[in-house]
């Protein structure tokens, strides 16, 4: 049986929700016209869009059957130019672009299963009305680390490891359309460990996010449920550590600004609003949850980003009230079980931007984080560290650059200072800290990639803070005061 249908070869760019406003500038490339822009839930939890293009003259597809194979001809040659051309005007002027997807779309879907032709994508799921889709990612490597032996001495060690770069994570997202403005969304996202299986994030079923929510291209974003603060969703994306360009090894000492988004907010309602003109803004509030005790273990966050040809900004403020995963914490609260610290209040101020040029982008990023009546440092790989009811804080100066070799192979790099104040009832104390970090990656693919990475952290000035040695994020505390790790990995999406 010989059938021709007619074929469109398009391509689409996901955008994470830090580079939303770009749809605006986006442009097809001569021969290709735009066929729409849509949001959609990320495979690590954050909302992106697609924006698509595909050719103006769509060529005949001649599907055959032979012997129960079917044959697609007169597209592979198409498609390859359809990619590159996406892929080069992609890199060269977005560093958030994320993945490039391909596929060949029949014209006419309601014949697909008369005929027994089916989709052929190289690509997660179109995007329909009325959806609900399953992705996610994996990532696990094989790491070294110079020095891991904490308080028993010096020690090596080879360390098989889950999610150096980014946590391992499936995503179920669902959008129900209610007028051509309006939509009903959903997204609830699992974090596990790849090498066991075991649940992240204090071993919650949906502890990486789960909300439920309306959005409006026009009013913005209002959801409920656990979820990112104002400070994650305006400052990461100019921080490496976070995102898919640094990862988790990258975040500043014991992610003490959050910017590797190692707390999430519980009972959170959260606005987020439309791009205006360059400029977005929004917020949390945490709930406590406790009779007679509205602030116990409360959040609340604002933030803002701004862009302005290749340069945007953003900035952002977020506290905790009594934050504790101690026995006698509020259980209801806005995030008993996974403070990073405990402590009667937690601030953090943040700025951070970045600027692209044609390959590459620079960025900075400046937070401070001030601890009131701090007893403990939760946010290790190993035992948390206690402090004497310190009044604790940390400013960290993030300098990083982004670099596409190739639409497939990118590099980046960052040096961190951590300059800390411990005011203990000994004595003040100054600690510092000096990290610098390289990740190197290479796509195979569309959704699967490999990459290595080295990170080096030096701590100066421990004595007397309770501190006794350098710590990467994710990885074990050093005896002494410097720390290197080597890694290599594999993430695939899907």
């Amino acid at each position: 049986m010989n059938a021709a249908l007619t074929c469109a070869q398009e391509w689409v760019v996901d955008l994470t929700e830090a580079d939303v406003h770009l749809r605006d500038s986006l442009r097809c490339e001569k021969g290709l016209l735009q066929v729409g822009v849509s949001m959609h839930g990320r495979r690590d939890g954050k909302k992106a869009i697609d924006f698509a293009c595909q050719s103006d003259r769509a060529p005949r597809c001649l599907v055959r059957e032979t012997t129960g194979r079917r044959q697609y001809h007169n597209v592979q040659r198409s498609m390859k130019r359809f990619e590159a051309t996406a892929q080069r005007h992609a890199a060269a002027r977005f560093a958030h672009v994320t993945s490039i997807y391909k596929f060949v779309r029949l014209t006419r879907p309601h014949a697909w299963w008369k005929s027994g032709v089916f989709l052929v994508m190289a690509a997660p799921a179109v995007h329909a009305q009325g959806s609900l889709r399953l992705t996610g990612s994996m990532d696990a490597g094989i790491a070294y680390v110079s020095d891991a032996g904490g308080t028993a001495g010096a020690h090596s060690a080879w360390q098989i490891k889950n999610g150096d770069v980014n946590i391992s994570r499936w995503i179920l997202t669902g959008e129900d359309p209610i007028t051509n403005d309006l939509n009903a969304i959903m997204t609830l996202t699992n974090g596990f460990s790849v090498m066991t299986g075991a649940a992240a994030q204090q071993g919650r079923l949906f502890g990486f996010q789960s909300f439920v929510g309306l959005s409006s291209r026009s009013k913005g974003t209002l959801t409920l449920g656990r979820q990112f603060d104002a400070v994650v969703q305006y400052v990461e994306p100019f921080a490496l550590g976070g995102t898919t360009y640094g990862g988790t090894a990258f975040a500043h000492p014991f992610d003490n600004d959050n910017l590797d988004n190692y707390t999430r907010t519980n009972n959170a309602v959260k606005y987020s609003s439309p791009d205006i003109h360059g400029l977005a803004f929004g917020g949390t509030y945490g709930f406590s949850n406790k009779p007679g005790a509205f602030s116990d273990s409360r959040e609340y966050s604002v933030g803002a980003s701004y862009h302005l040809g290749e340069m945007r900004v953003g900035a952002g403020y977020f506290q905790f009230n009594h934050a504790s995963n101690l026995a006698t914490a509020n259980t209801d609260g806005a995030e008993p079980a996974g403070a990073p610290f405990n402590a009667d209040r937690q601030r953090t101020y943040a700025a951070g931007g970045n600027y692209r040029l044609t390959r590459a982008t620079l960025g900075l990023v400046l937070s401070e984080t001030r601890l009131d009546n701090a007893t403990s440092i939760n946010n290790v790989a190993d035992t948390a560290i206690k402090l004497p009811h310190d009044a604790v804080r940390f400013d960290n100066i993030e300098v990083n650059v982004r670099y596409f070799v190739t639409p497939k192979w990118h590099i980046s790099a960052a040096y961190v200072f951590t300059y800390g104040r411990f005011d203990t009832p000994a004595g003040t104390r100054y600690p510092k800290w000096h990290q610098v970090g390289l990740l190197n990656t290479y796509f195979l693919s569309q959704r699967s990639d490999v990459y290595g990475e080295v990170i080096y952290q030096r701590a100066n000035e421990l004595e007397g803070t309770g501190i006794h040695g350098a710590q990467i994020s994710n990885f074990p505390r050093a005896s002494g005061s410097n720390q290197l790790v080597a890694a290599i990995g594999l993430r695939h999406r899907f």
